[in-house]
Parts: structure tokens; sequence; C-alpha cells
């Protein structure tokens, strides 16, 4: 799925680069801000890094939360 979002976004990217450079139809300031919206949306397109695992097994008495003593009513 991200593999063909990031196939098109620079198909995108390099087609906007060829307008540029062959028409002056950007202002001064749209190449760059061009620029940074690619940078965005294939920052977008990277996953995010997994949440640390947790380790299996038990866990010594030192790291165990001692429970909460009930009152008896």
């Amino acid at each position: 799925m991200h593999e063909d979002l990031t196939r098109r976004l620079s198909e995108i990217e390099e087609k906007t680069e060829r307008l540029e450079l062959s028409h002056d139809m950007f202002s001064g300031n749209t190449p760059n801000q061009l620029r940074q919206l690619f940078e965005a949306m294939r920052a977008l397109t990277v996953p995010p890094d997994p949440p640390p695992k947790r380790p299996i097994g038990f866990a010594p008495p030192e790291e165990k939360k001692t429970p909460k003593a009930r009152s008896k009513t």
C-alpha cells in the first residue's frame, strides 16, 4: 500500500518539477511550498516505529507492585 503511494507521490513530484522548469507559471515561493508539501506527504508514508515490547516472564519481587490491603467490613 505505502509502496504504491510513494511511487505516485514521486511521479507527481517529478511532473511538477518538469512544469516548473518548462514554464514560468510558478510564483517565487511556490516551488519551495511544493517541496515542503511533498516532504510532509512522504513523511506520512513511512510507517511509525512499533511500540517497545514488554518482556515475557515473571517479574522479580522488587519490580512487583504491592497490592492494596483490603479493609474488613
